[in-house]
């Protein structure tokens, strides 16, 4: 009997100390995430998320000490690029894409009449998630790698305005009509010819009727997230401790994540107003060529994802070269500050050179730039009691081939007289 007992406590004890050596490990490898909070009056600073409220943001330095900054104030919180992280939308796997701006990593296991059932592509362990359908703008099931392609099949989805649910089979065919739903890998539509049921795995795409889908403009601040696997996230409110943050997207789904999976949160509505939500008062394209791209404003020029070197942004303007835009001030802006590059679209190659005038006068001036030149932080410019700011890009070699130039991460800081 005396032998049983002892190995029984042994056991007992063995699962004790895994379970405390579990606990001890995990502990320590959180308290070293580390984030870089940019702020609008020009700090910065870097530290462990200890706790984000609907107000402020606390960060905890390696020396212990708290530091609250105001999400007002708050432009970004970054998280260094990790090994295993995939920023970049993954291509090959399916995405989903919101009209609020979202798109997330996962795959569609069911729809019905009032929402989208998806899992998460890579973070097995989140449970699915349930987005209204009214907020979904389409679904790609297989993401093209060719980064043309991609801005093909994301202005297909985000731009079209056919009242009608558009599948798009992976052998070109187009089946027009009303969507019945997904359920057991089956997609069913209703169509002028009677009801088609497509496997999942034949689709390309699946565009919904753009006149469903409903996008209420946000008030306040928004919060977006980019997360490990290229999904952002635009919250309406978001609360953290030092392990998770959860929120509610503009869809109005509540979702729930690890601090580890998070690469960058960034804040709008407050100090720090993304020039992308701003509507240029003119813009004036002089081609090399005859073709003339307009610009586009969260993408790239040929309407894809905002990519230089690798790494995505969450907001920007594409443009190609000899394209000028000109903003009418009010005197209240504080500052702008954003990076340029040439987009990884261009695939190395490209040429131009990035110009940044205030009142018509020159402020600031690249060199030449190509895709393959990393991109270049632009010095906060001062705007204080300006009336115009102009972004220009010009030609510098080979005319404009391949010039897809990219003002990324455009921000205009409020002054202390807000509008």
């Amino acid at each position: 009997m005396m032998p049983r007992l002892l190995t029984y406590r042994r056991f007992v004890l063995a699962v004790a100390c895994l379970i405390w050596s579990t606990a001890f490990v995990s502990q320590p490898a959180n308290a070293q995430l580390t984030f870089r909070a940019e702020m609008a009056n020009g700090e910065s600073m870097t530290g462990r998320v200890a706790s984000l409220t609907n107000d402020e943001v606390t960060l905890e330095s390696e020396s212990g000490t708290a530091h609250r900054i105001a999400l007002e104030n708050l432009i970004s919180l970054r998280q260094p690029v990790r090994a295993g992280w995939k920023i970049l939308p993954a291509a090959g796997q399916s995405w989903v894409f919101l009209a609020t701006g979202d798109r997330l990593c996962v795959e569609p296991t069911r729809i019905d009449d009032t929402e989208l059932t998806a899992r998460w592509n890579r973070f097995e362990a989140l449970p699915p998630i349930k987005i209204p359908l009214e907020a979904c703008r389409g679904v790609a099931f297989t993401l093209p790698s060719d980064s043309v392609k991609q801005g093909l099949l994301l202005s297909s989805i985000t731009d079209r305005t056919e009242t009608s649910d558009l599948i798009v089979l992976r052998n070109g065919d187009r089946l027009q009509g009303e969507l019945v739903g997904l359920q057991d890998e089956v997609v069913t539509i209703e169509t002028s010819l009677g009801e088609i049921q497509p496997k999942a795995r034949l689709v390309e795409r699946l565009v919904f009727n753009p006149e469903l889908t409903f996008a209420e403009k946000p008030e306040g601040l928004v919060r977006t997230v980019l997360l490990s696997d290229g999904t952002i996230l635009k919250l309406q409110e978001a609360t953290a401790n030092s392990l998770t943050l959860t929120g509610t997207l503009l869809a109005g789904t509540k979702v729930t994540l690890p601090h580890e999976e998070i690469h960058e949160l960034t804040i709008s509505g407050g100090d720090a107003v993304p020039l992308a939500e701003i509507t240029p008062d003119r813009q004036t394209i002089t081609s090399f060529l005859d073709t003339k791209r307009p610009p586009r404003f969260g993408r790239n020029v040929l309407g894809g994802f905002l990519t230089m070197r690798g790494r995505p942004s969450l907001t920007g303007v594409g443009v190609v070269g000899g394209t000028t835009l000109e903003w009418d001030l009010d005197g209240s802006w504080k500052s702008f500050q954003t990076s340029v590059g040439v987009d990884d679209a261009a695939r190395g190659r490209g040429s131009v050179i990035f110009e940044v005038r205030v009142d018509d006068r020159s402020v600031w001036r690249s060199e030449g730039l190509t895709g393959s030149d990393e991109p270049v932080a632009v010095p906060r410019v001062d705007l204080a009691g300006a009336k115009k700011l102009t972004l220009h890009v010009e030609f510098a070699q080979q005319g404009n081939v391949l010039d897809y130039a990219n003002w990324a991460d455009a921000v205009l800081i409020r002054g202390s007289s807000r509008k």
